[in-house]
């Protein structure tokens, strides 16, 4: 980027950082992520000035801090759909982690038992399910993890996750 020294950038940056900020507010509703995501992108243009070539700074930072916003979006997006699957494909399972088995003696045997029936149950369902089952809740693999060691979809995954926990919700029941 021909032109642009510190003292330009320290220009450029007084003159539209409050912009930015507001300009960036309106995407993602906080003050202090809005302030992050501009000062990030001034980071940027700073550490890639002699990369660049003539240009609009102002038309750069501007398309740098929507997309950082809208970067910041999808990852909360991300976050909020793989917290709700969790939680979702995890129902059951915190309500059998949540019983003291292990208090009594016939609480130790009924874990015993449990513990049986499940494994049981979890070597009838199909390959892959059982699999990706076992990945998930034996080995505390992600879902994204699973996807990427067994070379198939996050969704996919999800899906296996379901119909293992619904087989043995009806088995266990």
């Amino acid at each position: 980027m021909t032109g642009l020294d510190y003292s330009g950038l320290t220009s450029v940056f007084g003159k539209y950082y409050k912009r930015l900020v507001a300009y960036s507010k309106r995407y993602v509703q906080s003050y202090d992520e809005a302030q992050d995501i501009v000062q990030e992108c001034f980071l940027k243009l700073w550490e890639r000035r002699n990369r660049l070539s003539d240009f609009s700074v102002p038309a750069l930072l501007y398309t740098m801090v929507r997309n950082a916003c809208l970067d910041s979006l999808k990852h909360r997006a991300a976050v909020s759909n793989f917290e709700a699957g969790y939680f979702r494909s995890h129902a059951t399972w915190d309500s059998v982690y949540d019983q003291d088995f292990l208090g009594t003696t016939e609480g130790s045997g009924l874990y015993s038992e449990l513990y049986r029936v499940v494994r049981k149950e979890v070597s009838k369902l199909p390959q892959r399910c059982r699999e990706v089952f076992v990945l998930s809740r034996f080995e505390g693999l992600s879902n994204h993890e699973i996807a990427e060691r067994l070379g198939i979809t996050d969704q996919a995954v999800h899906k296996h996750i379901d119909n293992a926990v619904r087989k043995l919700r009806r088995t266990i029941r």
